[in-house]
């Protein structure tokens, strides 16, 4: 009997050609590398000689602004989303989810893999390298409701693999480091991918669904801004300002359903949201910043209340996550404060207002309180300079405290 002629692939990957199996030739993983967990090279288009290490991780991506690429903090890892790197090419994952939300497809392949099984474990029983606490019961909640919600809503289930992958290309050491940010790349692109196109209605089934995505993607795509270590303010403001439109604009399709989510398993977190967001602060750390707003003279009176508001929920977050706080608590606080600036105060970053940068460098401080979380590292230190630098010494006495706080790492 005659054998069924086939397409030999003559450029796909040493593991195919060893196994004597047809490769797709995507880059930089082979579907069936990525589905068996297999190490995908490729051989050298000039030489055909094959590497001797696997293709190392991007250590940077083109800036927005043209500029030469930054340098990424090693600590936190090589950012994944499409935030931080605009020009990546995104070859399509594997689907986790047939179209109709089933894990097997309707040819009985099923698209599950070990890599995705390690990644879903990840989650479930390390949530305390992911959250930065082990002893509080809010992230331990939190992360039970999410993982009951994530069977209901495939959009939320790519993004917890996702993000257990970018935690995990942080820890993990240098011989997989690359196939952890492949994974969070690809898992991450295909959840916004899905959650754009499926268009999601917010009401009871979805609503809990929705507002866990938003806030996981939220920490991810935050976690993204800040691995750069740019040599310039410019790129990475305009990286943070990115953020803030995306993560408003999918938590703002969750917000619409507030009402069912009150009355879900979610109460306990919304209502501390709730009264976060009408609180003021009553420590002293922001002082110096109000004093410098009632003497600016270039600001509108719109300017000066977008300015105070930013600064109260500021002081609202030093007050409850302070050095002696346990890192979730200052996590959780320091992560919230960019949904609670105004759009008008927003607007000001967008205009590079020395106030509103020098509240920003008060931000970065909050942030240098979380260093021990693998998202955040040296992030806080490295976005108060930026901002120094930028704005000259005229403007050095009003960020001492900043610089002060950064610089004392005890």
């Amino acid at each position: 009997m005659m054998r069924r002629s086939h397409r030999k692939s003559r450029k796909g990957c040493f593991e195919c050609k060893r196994r004597h199996i047809r490769c797709d030739e995507q880059h930089p993983q082979c579907i069936a590398c990525l589905r068996a967990d297999r190490v995908c090279t490729y051989p050298d288009t000039q030489t055909g000689v094959q590497p001797t290490t696997p293709v190392p991780a991007l250590a940077s991506v083109p800036s927005s602004t043209g500029s030469n690429s930054p340098a990424v903090d090693t600590a936190v890892g090589t950012p994944t989303s499409s935030i931080t790197s605009p020009q990546t090419h995104f070859t399509q994952p594997v689907d986790l989810f047939a179209d109709n939300g089933d894990l097997i497809h309707s040819d009985g392949n099923c698209s599950i893999n070990f890599s995705h099984l390690e990644l879903f474990n990840h989650f479930t029983n390390h949530y305390h390298l992911l959250f930065g606490d082990e002893d509080n019961d809010m992230p331990r909640c939190q992360v039970q409701v999410t993982i009951k919600a994530a069977f209901q809503t495939p959009y939320l289930m790519y993004e917890i693999l996702a993000f257990s992958a970018r935690q995990l290309s942080v820890e993990a050491g240098p011989e997989k480091c690359q196939f952890y940010s492949d994974q969070a790349t690809k898992l991450q692109s295909r959840a916004i991918n899905m959650f754009n196109s499926v268009a999601p209605v917010p009401d009871g089934p979805n609503c809990v669904g929705m507002f866990l995505f938003s806030t996981l993607i939220g920490m991810h795509l935050m976690s993204d801004t800040i691995a750069f270590r740019d040599s310039e303010l410019d790129p990475f403001l305009t990286r943070f300002l990115n953020y803030l439109r995306l993560h408003r604009g999918v938590r703002a399709i969750s917000s619409n359903c507030y009402n069912l989510l009150i009355q879900s398993e979610l109460e306990p977190v919304l209502a501390w949201g709730v009264k976060m967001a009408g609180e003021k602060g009553e420590g002293h750390e922001c002082d110096a910043v109000r004093q410098l707003i009632s003497e600016a003279s270039d600001l509108s009176e719109d300017d000066i209340n977008a300015s105070h508001g930013a600064i109260e929920h500021l002081q609202f977050v030093f007050d409850g996550s302070g050095p002696q706080q346990q890192l979730g608590r200052r996590v959780h606080m320091a992560f919230s404060w960019p949904l609670l600036i105004s759009e008008a105060f927003t607007e000001l970053l967008y205009q590079r207002r020395p106030v509103a940068l020098i509240i920003l460098a008060y931000y970065a401080a909050m942030l240098h309180y979380c260093r021990d979380l693998w998202m955040v590292g040296s992030a806080g230190r490295h976005i108060v300079r930026l901002i120094t630098k930028f704005l000259g010494s005229q403007w050095t006495p009003w960020l001492a405290w900043p610089n002060k706080v950064v610089n004392d790492d005890s």
